[in-house]
């Protein structure tokens, strides 16, 4: 999974769910000024999309649930998630 982490270790953190045809580059402007606002910033790509794996499994909900449940759990990121969907990232936002 292609992700980027920015901001202080002991902001809030906010996750960034991308849609289905606008990878997390769409998040271009937002993370940036987040980090710059105080929060702790995550935005990564969903396989198949932007940077991540091309994968012809796991285009599921509950396969990209996994995925970002098991980018949370490798990066160490515990505690309260504020998450920030558009179009399919809202989805799994509501699902998480």
């Amino acid at each position: 999974t292609a992700y980027r982490l920015r901001g202080d270790e002991d902001a809030p953190l906010v996750c960034l769910l991308h849609g289905g045809t606008v990878a997390s580059f769409g998040w271009y402007h937002v993370a940036p000024a987040l980090a710059g606002a105080g929060y702790r910033v995550l935005q990564f790509d969903w396989l198949g999309r932007g940077d991540s794996q091309r994968v012809w499994r796991g285009h599921t909900l509950a396969g990209y649930l996994r995925q970002f449940d098991q980018l949370l759990s490798y990066l160490n990121l515990r505690g309260p998630l504020n998450l920030v969907g558009v179009s399919m990232g809202g989805l799994l936002a509501a699902a998480h």
